[in-house]
């Protein structure tokens, strides 16, 4: 079995030009994950992946040769979503990963963050991910790292990436005149308008937006001794506060008005139209990212549109937590309690009976329960493993059932699994490994042939590292 520090000559194809397009990595990472590889794919492997990039945070990609192993050793099993194929690393854990879609090929490219397994979309290929990485620093608002900063930004102004080759092979697959967001004098809002304008990571591009506008003295200024002088409890008062700066009480506000030099009535508004505006346009796209839902149903509930409100609650309640970018957000305020932002938005206004109360309840982080019953993460697990026992039997032509029933049922099973194990987590390792196998057969039964494979390479790498047995 190859390393990544064994000889990997006889496929090797980093002395390609830039936009060949060889059959050597390509062709083999394809049959061996079973994937529809489009031409710039193609490209990346044959052309860049294995090399250093330096771009940006991301810079050490992935070799070829590291992904056709029985068991990848940059594949987080469990932590990481089983769509997910790491592609470019940090060196701190962190991943740019393709996500594998029901066609078999990589649908987009997501920032998965070792440390609490959140995703965020970076675009829908490698090459506006790259471009997005390079521009690390230049958008509006504060950092957009999903905790601390792995690393500081490599990038700077256009003469010191423009040379890198990872950036020349990135803009060759990009709209022509692109490159000019490196310009020294284009100022961020520039920058953020043009990549939002030819659709270039949009998703990552209109969350820095978005956090741009909800920035406060609170996220900024606010520390722990501080938040004591306030008589504030951190996790429950500060980060609400730092959420929405207009639940900081008044005497508390004038407090740290004082301490900071903010002349009163000058205390900074948060731009909550401008945020739930970029949020809409993502939601009009896409309807599985929790922070965009948790954003416009706090946005219509300041607003006094409750049943707004309550629609985007239930939509950001069905989303995984692993694309609620909590942390960023400053929505964990809850989590002490109740395991969704949304959900325990429900509860506040009476509709939890939106969503199934069994649900509900399961995501009760403080409920009382027996101990064999486990940790309220499984139970969530069990609560979707039970809706797709309830499926019943798979539609048969022998019953009347047609090819699309089968398909479609099985389609399902795929999701309900899928989200037994990355809807809120697991509280152990070792029931992904049974999940693994049954999204695997599902997806197989679907024609789902590189998500299936993809989910028993994540499987293989579980067995290697954890069932040595």
């Amino acid at each position: 079995m190859l390393t990544a520090f064994e000889p990997i000559n006889p496929l090797d194809r980093s002395v390609n030009p830039i936009g060949s397009v060889s059959a050597g990595w390509s062709s083999a990472i394809a049959d061996r994950y079973g994937l529809t590889l489009t031409s710039g794919w193609a490209d990346w492997f044959d052309g860049i992946a294995g090399e250093t990039l330096s771009a940006g945070e991301f810079g050490d990609s992935v070799h070829p040769a590291v992904l056709l192993e029985a068991a990848p050793e940059v594949i987080w099993p469990g932590l990481m979503q089983p769509d997910l194929l790491p592609l470019v690393g940090n060196g701190m854990g962190d991943y740019l990963c393709g996500r594998v879609g029901p066609d078999n090929g990589l649908s987009e490219v997501v920032h998965w963050y070792h440390g609490g397994g959140d995703c965020l979309p970076f675009g829908k290929t490698l090459a506006e991910a790259i471009l997005y990485d390079g521009l690390n620093g230049r958008f509006p608002g504060r950092s957009r790292g999903l905790a601390v900063p792995a690393e500081s930004p490599r990038g700077g102004v256009r003469e010191n990436l423009e040379s890198r080759r990872c950036v020349r092979w990135a803009l060759a697959h990009l709209p022509t005149g692109i490159d000019e967001v490196f310009d020294r004098d284009r100022s961020a809002a520039a920058v953020a308008d043009r990549l939002v304008g030819e659709g270039i990571a949009e998703v990552a591009v209109r969350c820095d937006l978005m956090l741009a506008a909800l920035d406060n003295p609170i996220r900024r200024r606010m520390t722990q001794s501080l938040a004591a002088d306030c008589n504030a409890h951190w996790e429950r008062d500060v980060a609400r506060w730092m959420f929405d700066a207009e639940l900081v009480p008044a005497a508390t506000r004038r407090f740290l008005a004082s301490r900071w030099g903010i002349a009163e009535g000058e205390w900074p508004a948060q731009d909550w139209e401008t945020a739930a505006g970029h949020a809409e346009r993502i939601a009009a796209k896409r309807g599985d990212l929790a922070w965009v839902h948790d954003v416009l149903g706090w946005h219509a509930q300041r607003q006094g549109g409750l049943e707004a409100a309550i629609g985007q609650y239930v939509l950001g309640g069905l989303a995984s937590s692993f694309t609620d970018q909590s942390v960023r957000f400053r929505t964990h305020f809850d989590s002490d309690r109740i395991g969704k932002f949304s959900v325990a938005r429900l509860i506040e206004l009476g509709a939890a009976d939106r969503l199934d109360p069994d649900y509900v309840r399961r995501l009760r982080v403080d409920s009382k329960v027996e101990p064999k019953a486990g940790g309220w993460r499984d139970r969530v697990s069990d609560y979707w493993l039970e809706r797709a026992a309830r499926l019943g039997a798979v539609p048969s032509a022998d019953s009347g059932d047609s090819a699309a029933d089968a398909a479609e049922w099985m389609g399902t099973r795929y999701d309900l699994i899928y989200r037994a194990g990355w809807d809120v987590g697991c509280d152990g390792i070792q029931r992904y490994r049974d999940l693994l196998g049954k999204l695997a057969e599902a997806a197989a039964a679907t024609g789902q042939t590189a998500r299936a494979t993809l989910a028993r390479t994540h499987q293989a790498c579980l067995e290697s590292r954890y069932f040595l047995d």
